[in-house]
């Protein structure tokens, strides 16, 4: 599964942002047992394979938990702001990601997820493992939006 991206020229949404004025540094990707390579590609280091399906499935859980930590930390360095649906103070709530001034922008992207189980900012998680966050994620998309003033 994977998210959705959105332009919208209508900025009228509702959710709390915290108020910072610059975004924070890009993130590091940092598993005992993957590496990302050239900001790409996710392989596995040099250290012995699980010893057990738990283990096994604690080690595939982790990295996907990194891997989306890695991009939605990408996305909030590049200007995003995340903002949780209805509010984050909810028991039940979603993450979206608007670029900049969301609330005042004449335009604006909108990362969404689209379905249950779906990552923010991941295409497919599949295709990060086989062929690298330039493949899998939404990064170079939205890092070409950004670069060409599409918002």
């Amino acid at each position: 599964g994977g998210g959705e991206v959105g332009a919208a020229g209508d900025s009228s949404a509702s959710g709390a942002v915290a108020e910072d004025d610059s975004p924070p540094p890009p993130p590091l990707f940092e598993h005992p047992q993957y590496e990302l390579v050239d900001s790409n590609l996710i392989l596995r280091k040099d250290v012995p394979q699980p010893a057990s399906a738990e283990e096994h499935h604690l080690e595939e859980t982790t990295v996907l938990e990194e891997v989306v930590s890695f991009v939605t930390g990408s996305m909030l360095a590049m200007g995003f702001q995340e903002i949780f649906l209805p509010d984050g103070e909810s028991d039940a709530k979603c993450p979206i990601y608007c670029t900049a001034d969301w609330e005042t922008a004449p335009k604006l992207l909108v990362v969404l997820i689209n379905q249950v189980g779906s990552q923010p900012g991941l295409w497919s998680r599949s295709l990060c493992f086989s062929h690298g966050l330039k493949a899998g994620s939404m990064l170079p998309t939205l890092e070409a939006a950004i670069a060409n003033a599409t918002v």
